[in-house]
């Protein structure tokens, strides 16, 4: 028999994950003036010393450390501007670095890296000023053995 997932119902695979949805946004060379983040605990933070990277660090909760979540995904989209068109000489494409979730240091960050786009290299670049992004970040609960 299929198992067929039926939505507004909790299935096993539903319970075993956590989904964190978010937006942010940039203010001038990357800064973060904003974020908002549901379902779950984590800041974005512009890493330090690194062009066009950020943090995404999990807070620990009350009973949840976390050491007990493994990475899934991280979805990232930029947010452009109404009319105007997008510079390729701006960060544009995003892609994922060092997974530290259930992982390598397993200290709950991973970080997205935004480069440019063009036919012969893709640079690490800084978002155009002003900009944001909408990211959906999967993680996974770790089965006890």
């Amino acid at each position: 028999m299929d198992f067929i997932p039926i939505m507004n119902r909790a299935s096993s695979v539903a319970q075993s994950m956590t989904l964190i949805a978010g937006r942010v946004v940039t203010s001038t060379s990357g800064t973060i003036s904003t974020q908002d983040v549901r379902g779950g605990g984590v800041v974005v933070s512009k890493t330090g010393g690194k062009t066009g990277r950020y943090t995404f660090t999990l807070q620990a909760g009350t009973n949840t450390p976390v050491t007990s979540h493994i990475f899934l995904g991280l979805y990232v989209n930029i947010i452009g501007p109404d009319d105007t068109a997008i510079s390729n000489s701006k960060g544009i494409v995003p892609f994922i670095r060092d997974i530290d979730i259930g992982e390598g240091a397993d200290d709950g960050t991973v970080e997205v890296q935004f480069v440019i786009s063009t036919a012969t290299a893709q640079a690490d670049t800084e978002l155009a000023d002003a900009a944001g992004f909408t990211f959906l970040l999967v993680l996974g609960n770790k089965v006890s053995g």
